[in-house]
């Protein structure tokens, strides 16, 4: 990238070496100065502008300025004509390395005129002609046997972890592209997940779910978790998530080892869980087209959508968890809005049903279906008429997986053949955010360490998991708060009626007096009915003071409960509790 209607890189070149070697006069470096000057638009001079007045520029031109009001010979002063030249040059070439080396930006492929496409561009272009050669590395095939092959990465890219159906499992450094830990288990393998970092993950095998360490060392089984088909864990409050053949959406605390609650779906066998990054709820894809959400809170699901007329095939969200795509077996992928829980628009996926999708950080839908994956750009806001990128996986192998990698243009493919990874510019965020937990794939030993303590020290409690996550801290409306005394007080005594009204109609005495013969002397029953009248008084305050008691136990239990949960909420969330 270079500045607009700049001169060309040729007379650059000659400039700039007949500078260095003095041979231009007074005139003629006066003349290519104008030039330069000449070649730039407003932009490029507003952006020129910064390197002319700062640092050793400024001082540069002081020097020439003084230089020229003193009297002196004509070499001087050509000298100082030079001087000026190159240093209007550098400030031109400074403002072009600002911009090749932006980065806030990510660099999408874009085509020179209407009569190319992005769409045709192969792997094998982008890697010879393209791109850089650590970027280039990337692009690779490995063949493996015991497929099909799913892929999932770590939050911060940095490691991946390849498994087969037929039980095996390797994980491996993605920046040097180097084997950590390989091993087989000798079952089926539905789906795998990473834990807090890459120390620890979890299989979902034929009956268990069970977790490795690094080393490929077996260090738990979980009974509970039986038939697991999907597994998904939510980082910030330590919770491991499964639900498989039975139907039944188990939650499981991983840093104290229990259990947190058991949700029994009611639909039949689940294969797609997915978690919105937003509110941490969990997603999942039935084989009726019906898509629900869940928390750990609520045993039954916050909300219901029918989103295909077959099964669905996978989920996906975008990271601030307003929009929601599904697939399904009808060869439908619909975009939801998840603010009205409506459809916004669908795209069709061509010659197979799409079997799994992923959106990128920087919103790039990525679709897998049968031996094709295709890539759509703003395909989120807008409907889009054609893809940003294409691919075709080799030897005509079926897709199992498709996972973008985090900070990189990387895409992991898991198919029938193996493992492939592509290269799709501009699906990565180009910002590193090195100060969220276990989001560093450059971290050392320590800064892990670090990093696990304090998410560990700020874990979230599952209660706070919500659709809606403005209850959290939020504040009671101050006339009901103001309103509740009055309206318990009223309660109260209307219940306190009502029992005396009961205590009365129930009374042995008053129905003695009803069913005693009107012939009945006048003074034994004025005495019946005051008799009656202390008994029901004295009735009506033991009650009382029963209420009394029991309602003060209560408030104290209470207390004690309110002292014991703010015992056991994280420090970052214990003022609004």
């Amino acid at each position: 990238m270079v500045l607009k209607n700049n001169v060309e890189k040729n007379d650059s070149q000659v400039i700039e070496n007949t500078i260095a070697k003095g041979f231009l006069s007074k005139e003629e470096a006066e003349e290519k100065r104008k030039e330069l000057y000449a070649s730039l638009t407003s932009e490029d001079k507003t952006r020129m502008k910064p390197y002319l007045e700062s640092g050793g520029s400024k001082i540069k031109k002081t020097k020439i300025e003084k230089g020229k009001k003193r009297q002196g010979s004509l070499y001087k002063k050509r000298k100082l004509e030079i001087l000026e030249t190159k240093r209007v040059e550098n400030a031109i070439l400074a403002a072009d390395a600002e911009m090749l080396l932006q980065t806030e930006a990510c660099g999408y492929l874009e085509s020179e005129n209407e009569m190319e496409s992005t769409l045709e561009v192969s792997q094998e272009e982008i890697k010879n002609k393209y791109v850089d050669e650590n970027t280039a590395r990337q692009i690779y095939n490995i063949s493996l046997e015991n497929g099909p092959y799913g892929i999932k990465y770590t939050r911060s890219g940095r490691y991946g972890l390849l498994y087969g159906e037929q039980g095996h499992v390797a994980m491996m450094d993605c920046l040097s592209l180097n084997t950590k830990t390989e091993f087989s288990v000798g079952e089926t393998i539905r789906d795998v997940t990473f834990l807090n970092n890459e120390r620890l993950f979890a299989l979902a095998q034929s009956n268990n779910v069970f977790v490795y360490d690094e080393q490929g060392n077996e260090i738990h089984r979980m009974e509970k978790h039986t038939c697991p088909h999907a597994l998904e864990y939510l980082p910030y409050h330590w919770l491991l998530a499964s639900i498989g053949r039975q139907g039944i959406l188990r939650y499981h605390d991983t840093s104290t080892g229990t259990s947190i609650s058991e949700h029994y779906t009611k639909l039949g066998t689940c294969n797609v869980l997915r978690q919105n990054p937003e509110n941490s709820v969990l997603s999942c894809g039935h084989k009726n087209g019906v898509v629900t959400y869940w928390s750990p809170a609520s045993s039954q699901y916050l909300a219901k959508i029918l989103a295909h007329r077959g099964a669905v095939t996978d989920v996906a969200f975008d990271l601030n968890g307003l929009t929601m795509v599904t697939s399904g077996i009808d060869g439908q992928v619909k975009v939801w809005d998840l603010r009205m829980y409506r459809q916004v628009h669908s795209y069709y996926a061509r010659y197979h049903s799409p079997k799994s999708i992923d959106i990128s950080q920087r919103g790039i839908l990525g679709v897998g279906h049968g031996c094709h994956v295709t890539f759509w750009k703003d395909a989120l806001k807008t409907k889009v008429k054609k893809p940003y990128m294409y691919h075709r996986l080799s030897g005509g192998s079926s897709l199992k997986t498709l996972r973008f990698r985090v900070f990189e243009d990387v895409v992991g493919v898991g198919h029938t053949k193996g493992i492939s990874s592509i290269v799709i510019p501009g699906s990565g965020e180009p910002n590193l955010d090195s100060t969220e937990y276990n989001l560093n794939p450059f971290e050392e030993k320590k800064q892990r360490r670090e990093a696990e303590v304090k998410s560990l020290l700020d874990k979230l409690s599952p209660n706070m998991i919500s659709i809606d996550t403005s209850i959290v801290a939020s504040i009671k409306n101050n006339e009901e708060a103001q309103n509740a005394p009055e309206i318990k007080t009223i309660q109260q005594d209307s219940e306190q009626i009502n029992l005396v009204d009961e205590n009365r109609d129930n009374h042995p005495l008053l129905n003695k007096i009803k069913n005693d013969s009107p012939l009945q002397d006048e003074n034994n029953h004025d005495s019946a009915i005051h008799d009656t009248h202390e008994d029901v008084r004295s009735l009506n305050s033991k009650q009382k003071d029963d209420s009394t008691v029991h309602d003060k136990n209560k408030d104290d239990s209470s207390l004690q409960n309110k002292l014991s949960d703010k015992k056991h909420h994280p420090v970052a969330l214990r003022r609004f509790f």
